[in-house]
């Protein structure tokens, strides 16, 4: 039934007259084109803070940025110039040069080549991104799992109302979590789970506004960006767990 079901509501929408798109909303598309113009992917993190500047400049009140920076990026310096580096402050060390320390120095030059610093910064003085994370649901339920960042951990929902009696109807309980990177996470705005679960068909119909992890509940990306778009504090979100969300007072 849930099989026939899902057809019928692919019918329905494709019966149903198109809607005008709404005018809050611009995709900003990484495509071929954009390939071409910048260059192959993955582009720097540079590229991503130019990005975020362009956009805060053209006005955008919300930037959902999805792309997920799980690792740092790393610096882009062949590996043969690093050795030759390494090599000659391990020689100027072994000539009897005070106050050089190698492994200090290469680091430092690392991290300032890095574009995470940049993209972090934008992203603190933008004050509007919102950044994804992911979900994993391989490991048994019972395994207590790992505490989430903080940046994570304070989008929880504060104010859930059902939870006795929906038992039964939990959200998708997760057991692993993969999120940016600190530096990146603690600069956004907000951030929100990007996991879908795919029909039988493969096909993906349904969102899934929360996901229990641990002992807390947690958004959706889209719902963490309509939130932040809407100017509704998480004080006034209220997930009901046998009804829906309460955005303010949009349900």
């Amino acid at each position: 039934m849930q099989q026939i079901e899902a057809q019928l509501l692919d019918l329905r929408f494709r019966l149903r007259p198109d809607a005008p798109p709404s005018d809050q909303i611009v995709l900003v598309l990484i495509d071929d084109r954009s390939i071409r113009e910048i260059g192959r992917w993955p582009w720097s993190r540079g590229i991503m803070a130019d990005a975020l500047t362009w956009l805060n400049a053209a006005g955008a009140r919300t930037i959902g940025l999805d792309l997920l920076f799980a690792e740092p990026e790393p610096a882009a310096v062949p590996g043969a110039w690093l050795e030759r580096l390494r090599a000659g402050l391990d020689a100027l060390v072994a000539e009897g040069a005070s106050g050089i320390d190698p492994e200090t120095i290469l680091q430092r030059l690392l991290d300032d080549l890095s574009g995470d610093p940049a993209l972090a910064a934008t992203m603190h003085t933008a004050g509007n991104v919102v950044l994804p994370y992911s979900f994993g649901f391989g490991e048994p339920i019972d395994a207590a799992p790992a505490a989430p960042p903080p940046a994570v951990a304070m989008t929880a929902f504060r104010v859930v109302h059902g939870l006795d009696r929906a038992r039964a109807r939990l959200p998708m309980v997760a057991t692993s979590l993969l999120a940016p990177i600190p530096e990146l996470a603690g600069a956004a705005a907000s951030l929100g789970h990007t996991n879908v679960r795919l029909d039988r068909d493969g096909a993906a119909r349904f969102e899934f506004p929360a996901v229990a992890y641990g002992s807390e509940i947690y958004p959706s990306f889209a719902l963490e960006v309509a939130r932040a778009h809407l100017g509704v504090p998480r004080e006034k979100v209220r997930l009901e767990l046998d009804r829906g969300v309460w955005l303010g007072d949009r349900l």
